[in-house]
């Protein structure tokens, strides 16, 4: 059995110690990058079908509510691999509310996550991983959790000793 990355990053405006800021390529698509690289495995973005807005308020306001109603925001599938053929799952997410983005439940929720080892790994603006971690037990409770990896989104580019550290090499 192998590993496999899969994420969700934002592009757009982005909240930054500095301010905001316009990313072209989101926190996490960088830091999934390096994960998939360390370990050479495989990628799978979650590509939201309904894409966030490019503002940072905006993209604020949709993740709070898309939070506080439970929702579960529908991702592309078409190229969906066999996660049969995986035994370890990187997850990579934004902390937004404390938690991952909704479109990360229903990733949880829509896949056979029973056994396999769950490796979350966040970017945030502080915060950290918070309750994210164990939140993921509660949509995918047969699941192993691994001890997860936060990044301070600023320091994201500067971030390959700490996945080395993270991922034991």
């Amino acid at each position: 059995m192998s590993s496999i990355v899969v994420y969700f990053s934002h592009t757009g405006e982005n909240y930054s110690q500095g301010g905001i800021v316009d990313l072209k390529v989101g926190h996490v698509d960088v830091l999934a990058h390096m994960v998939s690289e360390e370990l050479n495995a495989p990628l799978f973005r979650l590509v939201p079908l309904d894409p966030y807005p490019h503002s940072y308020q905006e993209t604020v306001r949709r993740s709070r509510e898309e939070y506080d109603n439970g929702a579960r925001p529908s991702f592309d599938m078409s190229n969906m691999p066999d996660f049969s053929a995986y035994s370890d799952i990187y997850l990579g997410y934004p902390n937004w509310f404390g938690s991952f983005p909704r479109i990360v439940a229903t990733f949880l929720e829509k896949v056979n996550l029973d056994g396999k080892a769950i490796h979350p790994f966040v970017t945030s603006g502080g915060s950290g991983i918070s309750f994210s971690d164990r939140e993921i037990k509660s949509f995918a409770p047969f699941c192993v959790l691994a001890k997860g990896l936060s990044v301070d989104g600023d320091h994201v580019s500067e971030a390959r000793p700490l996945v080395k550290k993270w991922l034991g090499k």
